[in-house]
């Protein structure tokens, strides 16, 4: 690189530099969101995907059961607004929370009380242990399967996001 390329290219950084400081703080803001929601979009998907459906069981009018499927459709998708510093929450809903946190780390299951395991290894409480259901993670697989994908989508949305509103801005 030659020294008045790199005379260009610093003139060209400056300009950007220049550019990104007229954007508001709302516009930034919104532009971010906007990433976040599209790779938040892929991993969502990919958990829903991901998502155990319990058809093994009969359902009745009389259970307590999640209806077949639930825990695929109730995977949802929120941006937190904090300016810069939002984030995508990927989660499942209020109806299917507790069930997915005992399919993905397992669960004893007790009758006739509680029933817990101290740190020292011994147990409390009046509860009888039935049987222990071994773990089957589904997020954090899902998750690491899309990750790479999700950030690319985001810094792609985010590069064309800056880009469009910067565009009548660099020429001056």
């Amino acid at each position: 690189m030659s020294a008045s390329d790199e005379a260009q290219t610093g003139e060209d950084f400056q300009r950007i530099r220049n550019a990104l400081e007229t954007l508001t703080d709302k516009q930034m803001e919104r532009i971010v969101v906007k990433a976040l929601r599209a790779g938040g979009k892929i991993i969502q998907e990919a958990v829903a995907a991901a998502a155990p459906e319990n058809d093994e069981w009969p359902q009745t009018e009389n259970t307590t059961m999640l209806p077949q499927g639930a825990l695929k459709r109730d995977i949802s998708m929120r941006v937190i607004h904090a300016g810069i510093k939002s984030t995508a929450l990927i989660q499942p809903g209020e109806l299917t929370r507790r069930v997915a946190r005992w399919v993905e780390y397992g669960h004893r299951m007790v009758r006739g009380g509680f029933s817990r395991v101290r740190k020292d290894g011994s147990v409390s409480g009046k509860g009888v242990v039935g049987g222990v259901v071994e773990a089957h993670p589904f997020i954090r697989p899902a998750y690491e399967a899309v990750k790479r994908e999700a950030e690319a989508e985001t810094k792609r949305v985010l590069v064309d996001g800056v880009i469009r509103k910067l565009r009548g801005r660099m020429q001056k």
